[in-house]
C-alpha cells in the first residue's frame, strides 16, 4: 500500500509538471513562440508563426538562422501526449495518423525519438541547433532552456 501511494503521488507530480523546451547553451535563441514551436516539432515551413509579436513564414530555421534540429522522446513516456496535447491539442493516435500520412506521401518523417529525457538532455548538450522537451524539474545546467508550457 506504502508503495501505491509514493508511485500514486509521483505519477500525479509528473502529470502536472511543467514542460521546459530545451537547446544547446551556445544556441543564441532566447526564446520560441508556441505557433513556432508547433511547426518545428510538426516539420512545416510555409506556416505563419507569431516570432517577435508579429506574424512572420517560417522559413525552416529559428529566429537565430539555425536549421532546428527537433527531439521527441519515445511515445510510451506520459510527457510525449502532454506536450503534443499542450502545443497542439494532439494525442499518440493522432500523431500517429499525422506522420503516417506524412511519411506516406513522401514529404517527412518524425523527430528523432529518444528514450528517455536524460538522452534528450545529452543530444541537445551536443547539437547546437538541437530542441527538446523534459520536465522541467529535470532540467540542468547542461541545456538552455527557451520556453516552458504551464499546467495548473
Amino acid at each position: 500500500m506504502k508503495k501505491f501511494l509514493v508511485f500514486s503521488i509521483l505519477f500525479v507530480h509528473y502529470l502536472f509538471a511543467d514542460i521546459s523546451i530545451i537547446v544547446n547553451k551556445e544556441n543564441t535563441l532566447v526564446s520560441i513562440s508556441k505557433s513556432e514551436l508547433k511547426v518545428v516539432f510538426f516539420l512545416k515551413s510555409g506556416k505563419s508563426v507569431l516570432r517577435d509579436s508579429k506574424f512572420v513564414k517560417y522559413n525552416g530555421r529559428f529566429a537565430n538562422g539555425l536549421v532546428p534540429l527537433p527531439v521527441d522522446i519515445e511515445t510510451d513516456n506520459p510527457i510525449y501526449e502532454k506536450f503534443y496535447i499542450a502545443i497542439a491539442t494532439a494525442n499518440i493516435e493522432k500523431m500517429n495518423r499525422y506522420w503516417s500520412r506524412r511519411i506516406f506521401s513522401g514529404r517527412g518523417v518524425p523527430p528523432l525519438r529518444l528514450k528517455n529525457e536524460q538522452e534528450i538532455i545529452e543530444f541537445v548538450k551536443k547539437n547546437k541547433n538541437a530542441i527538446g522537451y523534459i520536465n522541467q524539474s529535470n532540467l540542468t545546467d547542461d541545456v538552455k532552456e527557451i520556453f516552458t508550457i504551464s499546467f495548473p
